[in-house]
């Protein structure tokens, strides 16, 4: 075939001494002597060849989807290891699973100048849920080590017609050559969307399959498949870094979407045309509207009675509900779309996923007269939204709009640490749809400003070359979230993250209002830890290891926003009174700086032997176009030399005084 011999030229091209062969155990000593990628010599590893195949096949029960993978590998060093842990992600839905089986791998490895091949053990491959909708099978190459090449494949099927599998091209390693082909009959019609390059390497088409079926009326009695063939070459290793939403958002990649079902007869069924048939058929789903329907039944009859709703307004009402949720019911970690249950049995449960928890919190407020609406949404990590393609996958996750006193709020019930108007973090991702009959609306996923204040008094101690320093944080808005969430009032934990900031003796007072979210978040600990001392001179960093220590943007330039999920702004003072007989030699210019984008202090004022340190910093917004990388990466820069600054403070004598 044209384009077999086409793949073995583009491969003799990317430093290989000879050709790759793309077949399980054709492992060349070539390979296995590589020591390094000429085109990116500081990765861990390397994709050789990335090879899937898609098959729409005829069975007896139905049509179904059969996906082939095989994948070969090479290990440079031990950061490369976890390229030996697959996993492969499935799905089910209307209680059918696709099926993961046919698995097969090895590692090869140079032994004695010989190639050692070890095959994985089928018995350690298992299976891990996931979320109520997907699982993964797992499985661990053996035997992997600097240097070897490790290689498996598998097969993947679907009777979901719709679960296309998508391709990634790209890695957060180099790929020689990836490709997929995939082979269509005219009955199911596909809509794809190339993300992260306009043009692939190979895009060819050829005639597939040829089925005969008697009796149809669609054109003629049979149907030619036809094959697609995706391909690029030597694919750069995704370098991801701080501030970013989802890796699937950049990658370079293929995105599949059921778009069209051709019938024998030669009609036609359309899946999704519009956002407003997508929010039709969410209206009066099982699992969605009609959920909230029952639960705005339920609780009418069996949770409005308990509660004292009088003469509250509707601001009032919505909020003791969304709290009541949150206090009442518990979530099991799964974000979701679609209900698992069935109300009367959440309600009698009171553990569910997102949307079980969500679309009975709709119903609750709307039998209160609040008026409320499910929203979907896609969470960071699932990705974004491409709003021109009405497609239903792009949702994984339901929450709520409520309009109360005019004002219209988006609600989670999920999480008792979050305040009733701030939608979890994981949810700050563009826009949500709102789910009302008959309209196509959308309502911005806005985050409120976080903040943290700092405030530390420090004392000097020449005699033992050390500072000790008694330092009192306030966390506020996601910050104070973060915080509730991985400490709480466990003491324990805050020291071990104390430590874990370079001080060596850390003594935790007190935490302040953990329960009482509406508030800042506090604690308050002292510190002792070491100074430089170079001859008679003390250099001190008046804010010792609170400040940022090094940028966390690290590249040249970057493709893809600087999202940093919510505007942050952090504020910092310090003093401490000069030991006797010394002086501060000199003090540092003052820095201000202030426009669209950021603002940033640093001051240090003396009053006789006093001295007192001002610093503060904001990111005035969430989301940064990637234009703005080089400016934001030099902020940062100012930010660590700046806020680091070293006081040098010397004996009184050693000034002339």
């Amino acid at each position: 075939m044209k384009y077999t011999t086409l793949l073995f030229c583009l491969l003799s091209l990317v430093g290989f001494p000879q050709d790759i062969i793309q077949e399980m155990g054709k492992i060349t000593r070539e390979e296995l002597m590589m020591k390094s990628y000429a085109k990116d010599p500081d990765a861990e590893a390397l994709i050789i060849f990335d090879k899937g195949q898609a098959d729409i096949v005829r069975q007896d029960d139905g049509p179904e989807i059969i996906f082939k993978r095989i994948t070969r590998i090479k290990i440079f060093n031990k950061a490369g290891y976890d390229y030996g842990e697959v996993s492969v992600p499935f799905y089910q839905e209307n209680q059918i699973w696709e099926k993961v089986d046919d698995i097969e791998a090895y590692t090869y490895n140079m032994e004695n100048g010989e190639v050692k091949k070890t095959a994985l053990d089928l018995s350690t491959v298992y299976t891990k849920k996931v979320t109520d909708a997907w699982n993964e099978k797992v499985f661990a190459l053996p035997n992997v080590k600097d240097g070897s090449i490790i290689e498996y494949r598998y097969t993947l099927t679907t009777p979901h017609l719709y679960n296309l599998p998508d391709w990634e091209f790209q890695w957060r390693i180099p790929v020689i050559y990836s490709e997929y082909s995939v082979e269509m009959n005219p009955f199911y019609e596909y809509t794809y969307l190339l993300q992260g390059v306009s043009k692939l390497d190979i895009y060819e088409t050829y005639k597939g399959k040829v089925y005969n079926l008697p009796g149809m009326s669609y054109n003629s009695n049979t149907v030619d498949q036809t094959v697609f063939v995706f391909g690029l070459k030597e694919v750069p290793a995704f370098r991801d870094e701080a501030f970013i939403t989802s890796a699937s958002d950049h990658i370079i990649k293929l995105d599949f979407q059921l778009s069209k079902i051709r019938r024998l007869d030669g009609t036609e069924f359309e899946i999704i045309t519009t956002w407003e048939k997508l929010i039709n058929n969410l209206d009066t789903h099982n699992s969605f509207g009609d959920y909230a329907d029952t639960a705005e039944k339920l609780a009418k009859k069996e949770i409005l009675p308990q509660l004292d709703l009088n003469d509250l307004n509707d601001m009032q009402k919505a909020e003791v509900l969304v709290n009541y949720v949150k206090q009442n019911f518990k979530w099991n970690r799964y974000n979701a779309k679609y209900s698992s249950q069935t109300a009367r049995q959440f309600l009698k449960e009171k553990t569910g996923n997102s949307a079980d928890i969500n679309l009975f919190l709709t119903g609750l407020l709307r039998a209160a007269d609040v008026k409320a609406y499910p929203i979907i949404l896609s969470t960071r990590k699932h990705g974004k939204i491409f709003f021109d393609y009405p497609f239903s996958h792009y949702f994984n996750y339901t929450a709520v709009l409520l309009i109360a006193n005019g004002k219209y709020i988006t609600t989670d019930g999920t999480n008792p640490l979050y305040p009733f108007t701030m939608m979890p973090a994981r949810c700050i991702n563009d826009r949500a749809l709102i789910v009302n009959k008959g309209s196509q609306e959308w309502i911005g996923l806005t985050p409120k400003a976080s903040m943290v204040q700092t405030q530390m008094n420090l004392a000097i101690k020449p005699a033992t070359d050390s500072v000790s320093a008694s330092i009192t944080k306030q966390y506020r808005g996601y910050d104070a979230v973060n915080m509730r969430q991985n400490y709480g009032d466990d003491h324990d934990k805050l020291v071990s993250a104390l430590e874990e900031k370079g001080y060596p003796a850390v003594e935790l007072l007190e935490t302040n209002n953990f329960s009482e979210i509406k508030k800042a978040y506090s604690i308050d600990y002292s510190i002792e830890t070491t100074v430089e001392r170079i001859g008679s001179s003390i250099f001190l960093s008046p804010f010792l290891n609170e400040i940022t220590m090094e940028n966390p943007l690290k590249y040249e330039s970057r493709k893809y926003p600087i999202d940093m999920v919510y505007p942050q702004g952090n504020f910092f003072q310090a003093s401490f009174v000069l030991p006797e007989n010394y002086v501060l030699k000199e003090k540092p210019d003052r820095v201000v700086l202030n426009n669209e984008d950021i603002s940033i202090f640093f001051e240090i004022t003396t009053t006789d032997n006093e001295v007192t340190a001002n610093a503060s910093y904001t990111f005035k917004h969430a989301v940064y176009p990637p234009e703005k990388y080089e400016q934001l990466k030099s902020y940062f820069n100012t930010l660590v030399y700046v806020f680091n600054t070293r006081l040098e403070i010397v004996p009184v004598a050693q000034m002339g005084g």
